[in-house]
């Protein structure tokens, strides 16, 4: 039995209806699937960890990464519970230098990668 042709146009509205809400799910999909893509191939990478004297942990100490092929510097100050934490925009080796009055500097070398994007640094301070 042949359809009315107006029930003809209703399914082939509700279609096209469905094709722009599809068209739309994958843009977005295409989106945020392009934006992991980026961020996974992004050479920036993080340097954290605590700075103590013995078992205390020591706050307002200066905490500088220096790539060394770049020769760029990223500074911060460690938290009140020593704690720090360092973003860097290039991979490569690193040189972590922590300084305080009272305290002998400290330097450690550490190298980030594609495949090491974090480093944990725990630095200890001794008294001059």
């Amino acid at each position: 039995m042949p359809q009315p042709a107006f029930r003809q146009r209703k399914r082939t509205a509700s279609f096209a209806k469905y094709k722009i809400v599809l068209a739309y799910l994958l843009l977005a999909n295409v989106v945020l699937l392009s934006e992991q893509v980026a961020h996974s191939q992004s050479s920036e990478g993080t340097i954290h960890g605590i700075v103590k004297s013995g078992n205390m942990p020591i706050p307002g100490v200066t905490v500088t990464a220096t790539n060394e092929s770049t020769k760029e510097k990223t500074t911060t100050w460690t938290n009140v519970d020593g704690t720090y934490l360092l973003r860097v925009h290039s991979f490569g080796r690193f040189v972590i230098s922590a300084q305080m009055i009272a305290f002998a500097p400290l330097k450690q070398e550490v190298t980030l990668n594609a495949n090491a994007s974090e480093a944990i640094i725990h630095l200890e301070l001794i008294l001059e």
